[in-house]
């Protein structure tokens, strides 16, 4: 028993296989059919194949080899069966109740069922783990053949990468206060392969980033491997054209949207071409691991010997560095393994990297192999070569059957490739009336009246002799406006608001235009001489004023109103509209019932942006915008719901503009209503926006522990 070992970091698929054939092998030994007995998982794929390291005898392509052949070698099994039940185990996902909440856990469940249920299951695992097994074992024996080739490539470096479990600094004579405060330390070793620059072989680097920065991540990858390529170059004095990384298919940090937009822009951050490879599922085990465990094993033994007390990660990095461990060039000759220590302090990582947008690539994890084009663009294929040609560039690949063709893949966002956002025409025919509740007052609605600071009014015309210019009120009845007299002159076009274009001027006898109908009304009744202008409502986070039911057709030479601004709002007098000049008219934005193909798709589903806190800012005080928007700028920004029933506000940074448009990525808002920090999502909310979205600008913010703060808000 001092012995046994705990067997841990184990492949899921090869165990819950693993764990079937000890149930069978109990069951055939309580028989006495030893011929059933099947001692591995990788004997149990020998059964169902003619030759593993075969593609088409693992992918069932072969006409030889099938599942099938498992039902015949445990026949005998079968037969011997009496429907008696069994138990056996196996990892599953199983929702668990954490704090609250629903999390998935990996857990191992006993399962109980009779043979029969046992040996189908263990045929469809089996048949998958051949698959499973030849890319793991096929993506193993290319990275050995890379490691071990004499001569290594020429100008080319071969990288293997890997995040360790975290280091916890503890101490020897620890009192029990302190058991429960052990700060942690992030290592990730680059053991890093390349030619000796005075001789033919093969030089073997470690370089152990050691941090405080507890976040593992693909910006910390890119940040680590800046550092790596720059040391090679400037210490190592090596000429690098190429290089090749192997890692495992960790999503956050190697293989997802974000690693494979640093891949694309290798040439821009190294000078050279990048290869990343990826080892099988669950067997990404390497050298990398190997260093990690060096490290963790000669800090351990320097604590319990008291040789060293460490209490933070500047602690562990500052021990190695005159450790025995490290290994340095030496002065004369040339030595074949090195190791160097690199101090990554926390807030040194760049995280904020909004010009490197990417979609989800499709089917990312079916390949292991992608290497960059140019910015934006990567290649991909099934599993990875060694071979010369693949290796040279020169040639076709000698194992194109196994390894697949490459194929290309864009990593820029849809949002990007969306075409300007052109403004909706005015509705043309009249909506149909609702019926007014019988026995309600009718109450007219006040217009709302949006002036932008820099767009200047020209002075009004004179008014003509016979008529103010006014639009008479609609009948209940008809849904277009009367024709205009013929001494009538035309209505000034709308004023910078959502309302609709003012109707065709009235008859001789009006003289106050009736203001916009209210939601329950159809039309407003004719006011009196006394009356007054209705004020309009404060801005409380309602929509504008709705169009009118009875909209006329825009004339040829009408420009539509230019986009609202929710920072002047007057009450319209009707009789005393002014026309706007038509040269500095900008294009409207259409009404909140019909969604502007501009807004994203993302938040069309939800109502409102799903990054959105209503109480994250105040909404007094919000300003129009009076400069050009310029790339890297912050802004307050607004989206209405796809019913235009609510608003809603939040902090986003500009990422491009085309003069009409601008690229903007949201930021996460605060957890509590008073605060005024802000983070970036794990996933970017990124999207194309109006002007007349833009409520203010921003300064730019103190940047915290990857927390934005602006003093402006």
């Amino acid at each position: 028993m001092s012995q046994a070992k705990l067997r841990q970091c184990l492949c899921e698929y090869c165990t819950n296989v693993s764990l079937k054939l000890d149930t069978v092998k109990a069951v055939a030994t309580q028989r006495r059919e030893y011929q059933c007995v099947i001692t591995n998982e990788r004997a149990a794929v020998r059964i169902i194949t003619c030759d593993p390291k075969q593609k088409s005898c693992c992918y069932s392509t072969c006409q030889q080899c099938s599942a099938d052949l498992m039902d015949v070698y445990l026949q005998p099994l079968r037969d011997a069966d009496q429907g008696d039940l069994m138990k056996w185990y196996r990892w599953e996902n199983q929702m668990r109740v954490i704090r609250g909440q629903p999390v998935s856990r990996k857990c191992l469940v006993t399962k109980v069922g009779d043979l029969a249920t046992l040996l189908e299951e263990l045929k469809a695992e089996v048949k998958f783990l051949s698959q499973h097994l030849f890319r793991a074992d096929w993506q193993h024996r290319q990275f050995t053949t890379l490691r071990n080739a004499t001569p290594f490539p020429q100008e080319t470096v071969m990288m293997v990468l890997d995040f360790a479990e975290n280091f916890t600094c503890q101490y020897q004579q620890e009192v029990q206060a302190a058991h429960w405060h052990h700060d942690t330390v992030t290592l990730h070793p680059i053991v890093a392969y390349y030619k000796c620059p005075a001789c033919e072989t093969t030089t073997t680097e470690s370089l152990v980033f050691i941090s405080n920065d507890g976040k593992h991540d693909f910006h910390a990858v890119q940040a680590f491997m800046v550092k790596t390529v720059d040391h090679l170059q400037q210490e190592r004095g090596l000429t690098i054209n190429h290089i090749v990384q192997w890692t495992d298919g960790c999503a956050a940090q190697y293989k997802s949207k974000g690693p494979f937009a640093d891949i694309s822009r290798a040439l821009e951050d190294f000078g050279a071409t990048l290869e990343r490879n990826f080892f099988g599922s669950r067997h990404g085990k390497g050298p990398s691991d190997g260093e990690s465990a060096v490290v963790k094993n000669h800090m351990m033994t320097a604590i319990v010997a008291e040789n060293a007390v460490v209490t933070s990660a500047e602690d562990v990095y500052n021990y190695l560095q005159g450790s025995s461990l490290r290994k340095p060039p030496p002065v004369h000759g040339c030595s074949h393994f090195l190791r160097t220590f690199f101090w990554v302090p926390e807030g040194t990582i760049n995280r904020d990297r909004p010009d490197r947008p990417a979609k989800t690539v499709k089917g990312t994890r079916m390949f292991h192999s992608v290497k960059c084009v140019e910015q934006g663009q990567i290649q991909s294929r099934h599993l990875t070569c060694t071979c010369h040609p693949c290796m040279s560039g020169i040639g076709d690949c000698t194992f194109l059957e196994v390894v697949g063709p490459w194929s290309s893949q864009t990593l820029c966002p849809q949002a990007r490739q969306r075409q300007p956002c052109v403004p909706q025409p005015r509705r043309q025919q009249p909506r149909a009336r609702r019926q007014q509740p019988p026995g309600r007052r009718q109450q007219p609605r006040a217009r709302r009246v949006i002036v932008l600071p820099d767009v200047a009014e020209p002075a009004s015309p004179p008014p003509s002799d016979n008529d103010e210019h006014a639009s008479p009120a609609p009948s209940d009845h008809d849904h277009a406006s009367p024709p205009p007299s013929e001494h009538d002159e035309p209505a000034s076009p709308a004023p910078y608001d959502h309302d609709e274009p003012a109707s065709p001027a009235s008859s001789d006898n009006d003289e106050h235009a009736s203001p916009a109908p209210s939601d329950h009304d159809h039309a407003s009744p004719p006011p009196s001489e006394h009356d007054e202008p209705a004020s309009p409502a404060p801005y409380d986070h309602a929509e504008p004023a709705s169009p009118a039911h009875d909209e006329p057709a825009p004339s040829d030479h009408d420009e539509p109103a230019s986009p609202a601004s929710y920072d002047h709002v007057e009450s319209a007098s009707p009789a005393h509209d002014e026309p706007v000049n038509a040269d500095h008219d900008e294009p409207a934005s259409p009404a909140h019932d019909e969604p502007d193909s501009a807004e994203p798709a993302i938040f069309m589903d939800l109502g409102v942006p799903v990054n959105t806190a209503p109480s994250a800012m105040d909404q007094e005080g919000i300003t129009a915008p009076k400069r050009t928007v310029t790339k890297g700028d912050w802004l307050r920004v607004v989206f209405h719901s796809s019913k235009g029933q609510s608003a809603m506000e939040y902090v986003a940074k500009v990422l491009d503009t085309d003069g009409t448009e601008t690229f903007v990525s949201c930021l996460r808002p605060p957890y509590t209503p008073r605060s005024k920090q802000f983070t970036y999502p794990k996933e970017p909310d990124e999207t194309w926006i109006s002007r007349d979205q833009i409520t203010a600008f921003l300064g730019h913010p103190s940047i915290s522990r990857d927390a934005y703060s602006f003093d402006s808000l």
